[in-house]
């Protein structure tokens, strides 16, 4: 196995228990209590600083940036992982098991290997550049496609369905063979990538929750963009996959509902 992907693997499973344990704890709370975000800013905070630390005793010279517990080691490092502790928050407090831990892994800005791995499932996705994606170690690779909205079902997040997109939503559910809509974007690409859709698109981007969803969609054969077509990077505010025939038809689908 590449060894940032080893290192990856074993940071997150020494902290796969806990968040399980904390999930099963959080189901039993009242909605008031779930609302009681610092309790839950607390233990992210501490499950992506146990992650940070296993992975900076590996290599000391990297830097890790977490979604909720800032920069860990030397700040502008050439190598640079990106590391989210839940990703799918709203459906880690809602009682869904879809949500993930997500680790990146960079090299001078190039995406070189993935992790996200669902606690509940024990669903493990990996990506390491050039080198493909898999799924519980099985090659995940998307078929050929036609091109056509109207062949594709689609896969989004769950803020597709706000005020400001709705119509946008709306218009691609016509013209395809439907939307999916999932709380998680990073767990929509990989969707994806698993053959489950045609294509993914996501209202929101950042990177320390779907950097590593980039990555194992790139590997499984789709395309990527931003909604104005632009590679996707630390700028970018949305994010689209597709086959490579689909991607350009679902952009331009996209920009005549906004």
């Amino acid at each position: 196995m590449n060894p940032q992907l080893t290192v990856a693997q074993k940071s997150v499973s020494k902290v796969s228990r806990l968040i399980n344990q904390i999930f099963e704890q959080t189901a039993k709370l009242s909605q008031a209590q779930r609302e009681e975000t610092e309790r839950f800013t607390i233990f992210y905070k501490q499950i992506e600083s146990e992650i940070a630390k296993e992975i900076l005793y590996a290599y000391p010279d990297n830097t890790v940036e977490t979604r909720c517990d800032g920069i860990h080691g030397k700040p502008n490092n050439r190598n640079y992982w990106y590391v989210s502790g839940i990703v799918g928050k709203e459906n880690f407090l809602g009682g869904n098991s879809d949500f993930a831990v997500s680790v990146a892994y960079m090299v001078d800005d190039k995406l070189t290997a993935a992790y996200i791995f669902m606690p509940v499932s024990q669903k493990e996705y990996m990506a390491v550049k050039n080198e493909g994606a898999t799924v519980n170690d099985l090659r995940m690779r998307l078929p050929k496609h036609s091109g056509k909205l109207s062949d594709a079902l689609l896969v989004t997040n769950d803020k597709s369905l706000a005020k400001e997109y709705a119509l946008m939503t709306s218009h691609l559910h016509h013209l395809s063979l439907g939307v999916r809509v999932t709380g998680n974007t990073a767990l929509a690409i990989c969707n994806m990538a698993e053959g489950k859709a045609s294509a993914a698109w996501s209202t929101e981007f950042n990177a320390c929750d779907h950097f590593a969803a980039v990555l194992i969609g790139l590997e499984s054969g789709a395309l990527a963009a931003d909604f104005q077509g632009n590679e996707v990077d630390l700028s970018s505010e949305n994010v689209a996959f597709a086959s490579p025939k689909l991607l350009k038809p679902l952009l331009q689908s996209i920009h005549q509902a906004r």
